[in-house]
């Protein structure tokens, strides 16, 4: 008697294993359709200085998510217009977003001084990298980008996100879909109320690339923040059951130079760690900045220096230390 359910034991074993690895196999190949970009991974070819190398080998990882604007103008390269830093903070058991306004006046190498943005146009994700840690003084290794199309599909794929619209953010919603809408040949779908709704992908692209009204691009980065976190909250809310055909279907609008397993292995401690602990912040914060015009163009330049923004978000990102805005200066 004994050994008859000593044997129904491990059959039930060896069939739970069979159903774990395909489950396994079948995520591991649907993140095979990640197209993989390689960079440079020494810290001189990333620009990462000596006090940031430090951390290297830390319980913190920072990615640099891009965000690019693609298909407007096809002969022009792709500029990040969104600029997040997510980190996983294992020993505080938190992620951050901390968004870097695009038009944040920085030196980006053999180009000078110019926005922020212009570094993905000018050498795409290696230069970006490059220019996040040689001005900030991170760790930056890796990446992940995905274009505003791309962004709308994957949303789509996961059934659209829930997003409280303001009476005043109508109209560029739609003013935003229009285009949109029109590049893809589609017959627009527009926002007719304020108040929680549930945005398909163009609406929700829409909503991220809103700048005009508010506080402009401080307001644009808080947004773009906002869709990141429905998205997330829209992945939990599918369930583990439904996560591999997810990968399966948003793979392919994601570009990375992070492997497979290297994905499999963080998504899983992040999984197991149930790290739900989001923190969003912005910089440069209030009251550190200035928009100016240098020969004729708008930038955002850095008060009273860019090292002081530098610090803050190092000291943000690698000691927990959450620093505060100011009254505007200027």
């Amino acid at each position: 008697m004994k050994a008859r359910t000593v044997r129904k034991s491990l059959s039930i074993l060896i069939i739970l294993s069979f159903i774990v690895i395909a489950f396994l196999l079948y995520i591991y190949n649907g993140l095979q359709k990640i197209r993989r970009v390689e960079i440079p991974q020494n810290y001189e070819e990333l620009g990462i200085k000596p006090q940031a190398q430090a951390h290297a080998t830390t319980g913190i990882r920072n990615i640099a998510l891009f965000g690019i604007d693609i298909g407007r103008h096809p002969n022009d390269p792709p500029h990040s217009d969104s600029i997040i830093i997510v980190t996983i903070d294992s020993d505080r058991n938190k992620l951050k977003f901390t968004s870097i306004l695009r038009d944040s006046y920085v030196e980006v190498e053999g180009h000078k001084k110019t926005k922020i943005t212009e570094a993905y146009a000018y050498g795409g994700p290696a230069l970006a990298i490059k220019t996040l840690n040689q001005n900030f003084n991170l760790d930056i290794k890796d990446y992940i980008t995905v274009d505003f199309l791309g962004l709308a599909k994957i949303i789509d794929t996961l059934g659209g996100i829930n997003i409280d619209v303001k009476e005043k953010e109508i109209k560029e919603i739609n003013k935003w879909s229009k285009e949109l809408y029109e590049l893809k040949k589609l017959n627009p779908v527009y926002i007719k109320d304020s108040g929680l709704q549930k945005l398909n992908g163009i609406q929700a692209v829409a909503y991220c690339r809103i700048r005009k009204i508010g506080a402009g691009e401080f307001d644009r980065t808080r947004r773009q923040r906002q869709v990141l976190n429905a998205l997330i909250s829209n992945i939990n809310e599918k369930g583990l059951t439904r996560l591999p055909s997810l990968i399966w279907e948003i793979t392919p609008y994601v570009e990375t130079n992070i492997t497979t397993r290297d994905m499999l292995t963080t998504g899983t401690s992040i999984l197991i760690s149930s790290m739900d602990n989001i923190e969003q912040m912005r910089f440069p914060l209030d009251g550190y900045c200035k928009g100016e015009f240098i020969t004729g163009v708008w930038y955002l330049t850095l008060q009273p220096d860019i090292e002081t923004t530098a610090l803050q978000l190092y000291d943000y990102i690698y000691k927990d230390i959450k620093p505060e805005s100011r009254e505007p200066l200027f």
